[in-house]
C-alpha cells in the first residue's frame, strides 16, 4: 500500500521542516510520495534556508516529493526568473514587502528595499526550484493545492492565482476527489466531507502539519504536528 504525505504552510519555519521532513523519511516507504502545499517564503526566519532544504531532500530522494506553488512563492518566482528590473519589478517588488517579503530578503544577506541587490544574491538553483512549483497535483483520490479550488472549472483549468488566493473554499474536486490544502490559517487541522486545510500557522505561534493518507481511502489516517523552535 502506498501513501501520500501533505505538509502545510512553511513560511521560512526550517527547523520545524526539517523535523517534518525527518519524521517523514522514517515513516515513509519506497514509492510514497510527499507532497508540499506551497508558500515556503516569507514571514518567516529563514525562507532561504527552507528553499536549500527543499532543494537538497528533492535531491536526495528523487521522485519523492511534489512541491505545490503557494501565492507568497509566486512573488518571489516572477521576481528572480527572469530577474527583472524596471517599474513594474519595482511595483512587484514594493506589493511583496507588503504581504511578508522583507524577512525572505533579509535571509538571502540583501539590503532592505534594493531589489538589484536581492536578485544578485538568489542564486540560479533557488529560481529554478521556484519555477518548477507546480499549481496543482492529483492523485486517485485527492486534489493538492495551496488556496483551494473553485466550483466552475476543473483545478487544472484554473487560473494560478485563484488556487493560489481563494481561502474558505469548500467544494470538492469535479470528480468527488478529496481538496487538500493550506492558505487559510486554521487552529487545528480543519476537515470536512470536501477538504483537509492543513495550514495551522506554524510561523505564528502555531504547528507545522503533515497529513497522511493511503491510496485504499480519500480520508486522513494520521496527522503529526511540529512547532517552531525559537
Amino acid at each position: 500500500m502506498k501513501h501520500t504525505y501533505a505538509i502545510g504552510d512553511v513560511h521560512g519555519c526550517v527547523k520545524t521542516l526539517d523535523a517534518a521532513l525527518r519524521w517523514v523519511d522514517s515513516d515513509a516507504s519506497p514509492g510514497d510520495t510527499v507532497v508540499m502545499l506551497g508558500d515556503y517564503v516569507d514571514r518567516g526566519p529563514d525562507s532561504k534556508g527552507v528553499v536549500e532544504l527543499l532543494i537538497r531532500w528533492d535531491a536526495e530522494r528523487p521522485g519523492r516529493f511534489v512541491h505545490v506553488v503557494g501565492n507568497h512563492d509566486v512573488f518571489m518566482r516572477d521576481l528572480v526568473t527572469p530577474k527583472r528590473v524596471g517599474t513594474m519589478a519595482d511595483d512587484l517588488y514594493q506589493n511583496w514587502m507588503l504581504v511578508g517579503g522583507e524577512p525572505t530578503v533579509a535571509s538571502y544577506g540583501a539590503r532592505r528595499g534594493d531589489l538589484v541587490d536581492f536578485l544578485s544574491r538568489v542564486p540560479s538553483t533557488h529560481a529554478a526550484f521556484l519555477w518548477k512549483c507546480v499549481k496543482v497535483h492529483s492523485d486517485d483520490l485527492r486534489v493538492y493545492v495551496h488556496g483551494g479550488i473553485v466550483p466552475w472549472a476543473a483545478p487544472e483549468d484554473t487560473p494560478e492565482e485563484m488556487l493560489t488566493w481563494v481561502r474558505n473554499s469548500d467544494f470538492a474536486a469535479p470528480d468527488g476527489k478529496l481538496v487538500v490544502c493550506g492558505h487559510t490559517p486554521v487552529t487545528s487541522p480543519k476537515v470536512t466531507a470536501n477538504t483537509v486545510n492543513v495550514d495551522t500557522g506554524c510561523v505564528f505561534g502555531g504547528a507545522l502539519t503533515v497529513v497522511k493518507f493511503s491510496d485504499a481511502d480519500r480520508e486522513p489516517i494520521e496527522f503529526r504536528q511540529f512547532q517552531e523552535e525559537m
